[in-house]
């Protein structure tokens, strides 16, 4: 679906902003960049690139980037701030309202603008979209195929399965990341940006489900999910998805977890109808503690925070056997870790005093 086929009428196209973060992404950022400008899109495209205090050649990368192309905008952090406040400095700044995020280690396919604007034509009065993704290693980027086993999902906030619940359920079947489209003037992103970058834990947080709930607790969102592959997210030794594999690299993905499930949970706070959504939230933010606290070694206050994501979950018997399921995962998972804490320390003792003769 390209730009022409969007403006049948000629009708002129709606301008769009494009943020992307990048923090310590020299191998990535280039063609990060460029799959953004290599889109098919001929409407303007405002392209905004923050780069978060890199310690590597990342922002001479995107600078180099930058001369070849008049609609890219560079924002430089003077300290690291994180990947939210990055995202919240790249709405502030952005010159649109029909905005769409990127990761710097992400790839968009060519059609990926045009597609989320044609969505945007058609139906007037959206405000969230998303789409379906690749996942990769490497430098492997296919093309785009939708998948024939799902269809255009539309909702409202009143829809019985609407795409809100899902957001506000944390559903692992919604894609955001460098996926979503947001219209910033329909969901009152300043307000959003005002009230979360004072808060004391957003520069550990993530960006996507902070800015998908806030847009899930506006009263006139309308989301659509398309099932069109536009996005390649890329899987690598940094990231979220592929760096679980030593205690150090888990306990900064639990802490960001836990980070962004107390800032969900006071957005939350202030829309009391949305009241029913609480306890799941606090049963995820006591679940990430409980991590946080077991790759510290605080194991009473890991067993504390397990039974507390479950009592949360009382009321409602499917969620809690559910995640009665997970606690007993999660308890093995606690204690061969605490074992392996323990072999651990008894082999450097016995290094430590080991007669050297």
């Amino acid at each position: 679906m390209d730009s022409q086929s969007i403006n049948r009428f000629n009708l002129p196209l709606p301008p769009v902003s494009v943020i992307i973060t990048c923090f310590n992404l020299e191998l990535y950022i280039k063609d990060c960049i460029e799959s953004v400008l290599s889109q098919d899109y001929e409407g303007e495209l405002d392209i905004l690139v923050v780069d978060d205090c890199s310690c590597d050649a990342s922002l001479q990368i995107i600078q180099s980037v930058a001369h070849s192309s008049s609609n890219i905008r560079i924002i430089s952090n003077s300290k690291n701030r994180g990947v939210l406040l990055s995202t919240i400095s790249g709405i502030e700044s952005s010159a649109h309202d029909l905005l769409m995020f990127l990761d710097g280690d992400d790839i968009w396919l060519p059609s990926k603008v045009s597609e989320m604007v044609k969505l945007y034509s058609t139906y007037p009065g959206l405000s969230f979209a998303t789409h379906a993704i690749y996942k990769f290693r490497g430098d492997f980027v296919p093309t785009s195929v939708a998948n024939s086993k799902q269809s255009i999902s539309i909702s409202t906030r009143r829809s019985r399965n609407s795409l809100q619940r899902q957001i506000l359920r944390q559903s692992s079947c919604l894609w955001l990341g460098s996926a979503y489209t947001l219209n910033k003037k329909a969901l009152d992103l300043q307000l959003f940006c005002s009230l979360v970058k004072e808060h004391s834990l957003a520069v550990s947080s993530y960006q996507d489900w902070p800015l998908a709930t806030w847009a899930s607790l506006q009263s006139d969102t309308v989301f659509c999910s398309i099932p069109t592959q536009l996005m390649a997210y890329r899987i690598h030794d940094s990231n979220h998805s592929g760096a679980a594999h030593s205690v150090p690299l888990l306990r900064r993905n639990a802490y960001k977890g836990l980070c962004t499930f107390v800032i969900i949970d006071d957005i939350l706070s202030l829309y009391p109808r949305e009241c029913k959504y609480a306890p799941l939230i606090r049963s995820k933010r006591c679940y990430y503690e409980y991590l946080v606290s077991i790759c510290d070694g605080n194991y009473l206050h890991a067993f504390r925070s397990l039974f507390m994501s479950l009592h949360f979950l009382i009321s409602r018997p499917y969620l809690f056997l559910k995640e009665s399921v997970r606690a007993s995962f999660l308890l093995v998972f606690g204690f061969s870790l605490y074992g392996y804490f323990k072999v651990s320390c008894r082999t450097v003792r016995s290094r430590r005093y080991r007669d050297p003769a």
